[in-house]
């Protein structure tokens, strides 16, 4: 599915509060954009690196049951998660509000579009209102790497290109695509997502080998690395030629 993930904030954030989050490597994403959202546009990759550590706790070793419970007694005051997971676990939660949506890969522009389960929340929309103009530059092309990998294709199955039964079973995830109560029973779960079978799986991935630039996968390694204390590590053999 081509599937989004949804930032929530405590209600009682302000502007100009640290904001507390659980830290790990699928938190990447949302570390790029609350620095974005938290420190405007055009500065370079150390000074984005230094307003993320001057307004954001970054919290490392806590499990995912962990981060919900510490979101949901006010220890942390951001958390993340996907769409079904946000419904379970956050949407709930009368303390809590969505912060921001990274929104959704479109295949057909290679950029991201707005989440129609959370209009007007995208990310790129909040940053575009608030500092009018659009993200852009070298630590936005890091984010759009990293966010479009995490979520472009999320929960994929693959199969070798030799495999016999592949049409078998492309055949019997369309089906179950257009079955109406399928399809019902998953939305209430998860929200309205579309499905990428086949040959429109095949593209989103083709999209997203083009968002792996030299630069792009440097400053995404510089930032881990510096910023959020991962042992990131820059292989060049990763680069589309």
């Amino acid at each position: 599915m081509n599937l989004d993930i949804i930032a929530g904030i405590s209600k009682d954030f302000k502007e100009g509060d640290k904001i507390s989050f659980a830290a790990g490597s699928g938190m990447v994403p949302e570390a790029f954009a609350m620095t974005m959202l938290l420190c405007g546009p055009d500065l370079s990759m150390d000074q984005y690196a230094e307003c993320f550590k001057k307004n954001v706790i970054w919290v490392s070793g806590m499990s995912g049951g962990e981060r919900r419970l510490a979101f949901k007694r006010g220890e942390l005051n951001g958390t993340r998660e996907n769409p079904a997971a946000y419904k379970k676990h956050v949407a709930s939660n009368p303390n809590a509000k969505v912060w921001f949506t990274h929104g959704i890969l479109d295949a057909n522009s290679a950029s991201h579009m707005d989440d129609p389960n959370y209009p007007n929340m995208q990310f790129e929309i909040l940053f575009k209102n608030k500092y009018g103009v659009e993200p852009s530059g070298e630590f936005y092309d890091a984010y759009k790497l990293v966010k479009s990998f995490r979520d472009g294709m999320q929960k994929a199955i693959w199969v070798r290109k030799d495999n016999p039964n592949a049409q078998k079973l492309q055949d019997a995830l369309t089906a179950m695509s257009k079955d109406a109560t399928a399809i019902a029973n998953i939305q209430k779960k998860v929200g309205k997502y579309e499905w990428k079978i086949g040959v429109d799986g095949n593209r989103q991935r083709d999209v997203l080998m083009t968002f792996i630039t030299k630069d792009a996968l440097r400053n995404l390694v510089k930032f881990n690395t510096e910023a959020l204390g991962l042992k990131s590590v820059y292989k060049k053999n990763l680069i589309a030629k």
